[in-house]
């Protein structure tokens, strides 16, 4: 090499580091095995890395490195500069020297908005791009979406804010954030989190591997949904213990859990949601003799998302909290009126009493439809209720 050859005539040999320069000299065998792998671990990919290689339009004065006799020279061409010279590389030339390809002035040059633009494009693609590698990770861990054991609801009250919100804490950079995500729904009881949780999973199931419910209104129906779960689990990636007992006819629910929890934890299993439903009970508070800790029954690993929904704000020490408010005057309005399929003169009173909880407002607008009655009337009957339960 030239320059090297310039180097070591001008410095002591210690400072040149020949040595570990050789690397760079035409043909070398190391360097070359070292292009050839990272080609072919993109040529592999299922979902292809986008690859830019940018090369210089004006040779530099490489005597004058060391030295001081000029000397021109082309140091990085098109063919050295790009790894693949084949159509699957993206190719951009520039018009600098070697000394200045990456020094820009202003960003309004050419060059400066040549190199923008394809690094822009690049973070545009990455995140389908991780996306799509996500799911081929997918593979023998893929249990099909159904809605077995999920409470039914009636008419989805939209919460455009509180799903974009669940949408940015479990679904955005998924693929690109290895860790377990936590998030609590929480509000009041009638509020719409068990909804919330529905929908949600409705319209994202295509973004996880598997979704499970789980009933958390106790510890009991909680295993039974573990046991439940454990039916749709791959069988070849069971226990041998846990495969013969699904050939029983009756299950043993803290074998279910620890199977369930298991498969949950394989390395290679990173994409699943489970939803643990109206878990109400807290087991920090001791007069609660049913209380239990949901927290027993999350996989200990480092990866797969938890949607939990609770009435109880405490719950948010789990994770992240997300409250679940109370719809405003128009939106329960429009519950009120769609459920009793009809516009409701004097629908204030009744709006006023039951302040915002969709599922108070889902009832009395189907109550309104079915008995006909007026708001004035339908008042006077919730508070006589309302007071008989109390």
């Amino acid at each position: 090499m030239e320059m090297l050859e310039a180097a070591q005539r001008e410095y002591n040999n210690d400072q040149v580091q020949s040595t570990a320069l050789e690397v760079l000299q035409p043909g070398n065998v190391y360097l070359q095995e070292v292009v050839d792998g990272f080609l072919k671990k993109m040529r592999g990919q299922t979902s292809k890395t986008r690859i830019a290689c940018f090369y210089e339009l004006k040779a530099s004065d490489v005597g004058k490195i060391v030295g001081g006799q000029s000397r021109t020279r082309f140091v990085v061409s098109e063919s050295s500069g790009c790894l693949d010279l084949s159509d699957a590389t993206s190719k951009y030339s520039l018009s600098r020297t070697h000394f200045n390809m990456n020094k820009f002035g202003k960003a309004t040059e050419e060059d400066f908005e040549t190199v923008a633009e394809v690094i822009e494009g690049m973070v545009n693609e990455s995140p389908k791009l991780v996306w799509a590698r996500s799911q081929s990770d997918y593979g023998k861990h893929k249990v099909d979406f159904h809605l077995k054991g999920v409470p039914t609801v009636g008419k989805f009250v939209q919460r455009d804010a509180e799903m974009r919100e669940l949408e940015q804490l479990l679904v955005k950079n998924t693929a690109a954030v290895r860790r377990q995500k936590v998030v609590v729904l929480h509000g009041l009881g009638g509020i719409g989190k068990t909804q919330l949780a529905v929908e949600f999973a409705r319209k994202h199931h295509h973004c996880f591997s598997s979704i499970f419910w789980v009933d958390g209104a106790s510890e009991a129906s909680l295993k039974q949904s573990f046991a439940s779960i454990m039916r749709t689990l791959p069988q070849d990636e069971l226990t041998a213990d846990g495969v013969e007992m699904l050939k029983l006819s009756t299950i043993d629910v803290n074998v279910a859990v620890h199977e369930c929890l298991r498969w949950l934890s394989l390395p290679t299993n990173q994409h699943w949601l489970v939803i643990f439903d109206n878990v109400d009970r807290d087991y920090h508070d001791k007069d609660d003799v049913q209380a239990f800790n949901v927290k027993t029954y999350f996989p200990s690993t480092d990866y797969g998302s938890i949607l939990v929904t609770s009435r109880l704000a405490s719950l948010q020490r789990l994770g992240s909290g997300l409250k679940v408010r109370t719809v405003d005057t128009e939106q329960a309005r429009e519950i009120l009126e769609n459920n009793a399929g009809r516009a409701i003169d004097n629908a204030g009173i009744v709006l006023k009493r039951l302040d915002g909880l969709p599922l108070a407002l889902t009832q009395a607008g189907s109550y309104m439809q079915e008995t006909n009655m007026s708001a004035l009337s339908y008042t006077k009957y919730y508070n006589s209720t309302w007071k008989r339960l109390i």
